[in-house]
């Protein structure tokens, strides 16, 4: 992990005044990890996938270029121990022929002329273990990815808004946008772009604004939140551990932008 990265993500949770203890509740992140990603020990972090995973939802988590932050991760090289290994030359064995002469068994299964008669089948054996052991490489990146979405309770695809019914609100009427915490969750808003709001919001708590045109919302667990417009519920904004952007809210309705 290139230490830049490390110290963009601690600097910028410090900035919001944020406990490495709130990123945990709020994403379900171990703190472990989150110190290992701000202190750059890629060698202490999971296998790639897990790790790359946990960046970009810290990333997201904290308002950051997360897209940018993996490219730069990419092209960390990872410094593995290598392993010396010691080939010993196979035991001769030799035989006897019926007429008393010793000739070397070894030297015998290796020969030019048995390998060049045995070439097609030892290709084709060749190709066989590679289709066997290229399935077997496969089924395991599918099962990783699987235990990922289970361990995180999170999606790999661009997360999506569920429709919410449309609904116009007079433009003489005022607005009244709600957040309300079902779980602790980091959340940061925007009142007519001026941002208003950016912490944790503890769970059973609830704040509300009187936007003239529109309000946005990001938050780290879209699962944890309800939203209600002009005290309307509309419900939670996306699954639990979730991270959103740009949650819009206007006299039209709710969507994503």
């Amino acid at each position: 992990m290139i230490p830049a990265i490390g110290k963009t993500l601690k600097q910028e949770r410090e900035e919001k005044k944020l406990s490495l203890e709130d990123i945990s509740s709020a994403t379900k992140i171990n703190i472990r990890i989150l110190e290992n990603l701000e202190a750059g020990e890629i060698e202490k972090l999971p296998s790639g996938l897990y790790a790359r995973s946990f960046l970009k939802q810290y990333a997201d988590f904290l308002g950051l270029d997360s897209t940018a932050m993996l490219e730069e991760y990419q092209e960390v090289p990872v410094v593995k121990k290598k392993t010396a290994v010691v080939v010993k030359p196979a035991a001769k064995e030799e035989a006897k022929t019926g007429d008393g002469s010793v000739f070397s068994v070894g030297a015998q299964l290796i020969s030019p002329l048995l390998f060049k008669k045995n070439r097609t089948i030892l290709l084709t054996i060749g190709i066989i273990l590679v289709v066997i052991v290229g399935g077997q490489g496969i089924a395991a990146l599918s099962h990783k990815v699987q235990a990922l979405k289970q361990a995180n309770g999170i999606s790999l695809s661009t997360a999506r808004l569920p429709q919410t019914p449309r609904f116009l609100i007079p433009q003489n009427a005022p607005l009244e946008v709600t957040l309300r915490a079902i779980e602790s969750t980091w959340a940061q808003v925007r009142v007519d772009d001026q941002i208003v709001f950016q912490n944790v919001l503890v769970k059973d708590s609830s704040e509300v604004w009187h936007p003239k045109e529109k309000a946005e919302i990001w938050v780290g667990n879209a699962g944890g939140v309800e939203v209600l417009l002009n005290r309307k519920l509309l419900g939670k904004p996306g699954k639990r551990g979730q991270v959103m952007k740009g949650i819009l809210l206007s006299r039209e309705g709710m969507r994503v932008q």
